[in-house]
């Protein structure tokens, strides 16, 4: 063989990230263009959505009372016939240098909360219609149903972080109620559904190669 490097190049997770953040920033758009692309991206391929699914609402802007993305995910139906049920998905997205550690996360989670209570009164018409929407779904909210904040970043959380997540928690069920619970995505939380289902994807096409010889060796086995 020649003498320079040939093959696939190695898939690694800074690889993976690098050209994922690059469609984000193509065009050298402004940074609420930026952040607009992230958020979508991210929870549509988190919840695992069509980034054009109508049940997506964005309130990304002047009056979202700190609500970025909202998402309700109706839950299935059990045996019974019975809902298992729905899920609220709220979100607070943010990018780069939007995120500056423990201050964004206690005052973004305060905002989101104020919203929702209903004691911030200038918001805009997406935001007012979806807030009332919320508070309906809180009032009539069955054991199975649920309310999570979610935050989405580039990269994970820290230890300390994570530990203002569970303040959150607390916070956010003694205001609204046990229905209430916090959560964080990045780029890395879609990165592992990536990398699996390339690894399936592998193994499926190996096994797929190697079922001849597996099942001429079980017949030898067997006829023996």
């Amino acid at each position: 063989m020649g003498g320079g490097k040939q093959g696939m190049q190695a898939l690694t997770y800074e690889s993976y990230r690098t050209e994922w953040i690059a469609d984000i920033i193509e065009g050298n758009p402004s940074s609420v263009l930026v952040g607009n692309r992230f958020s979508k991206k991210l929870i549509s391929q988190w919840l695992e959505l069509d980034e054009y699914n109508d049940d997506i609402i964005f309130c990304d802007g002047s009056g979202d009372g700190g609500i970025d993305i909202a998402y309700l995910h109706r839950g299935d139906l059990n045996d019974n016939g019975e809902s298992e049920g729905d899920t609220w998905y709220i979100i607070q997205s943010k990018y780069g240098s939007a995120f500056n550690s423990n201050t964004t996360l206690l005052a973004e989670s305060e905002k989101v909360l104020e919203t929702i209570s209903g004691f911030r009164s200038k918001l805009s018409s997406i935001s007012s219609e979806l807030v009332d929407r919320i508070r309906n779904f809180i009032l009539k909210s069955s054991n199975n149903d649920k309310l999570v904040l979610v935050f989405a970043t580039v990269d994970p959380l820290n230890d300390v972080e994570k530990r203002i997540l569970k303040d959150i928690k607390t916070l956010g069920e003694s205001r609204i109620g046990n229905l209430f619970d916090v959560d964080s995505v990045c780029i890395t939380s879609v990165a592992l559904k990536y990398f699996l289902f390339v690894k399936r994807i592998i193994l499926s096409y190996s096994i797929s190669k190697c079922r001849p010889y597996l099942v001429h060796t079980s017949n030898c086995i067997f006829s023996a």
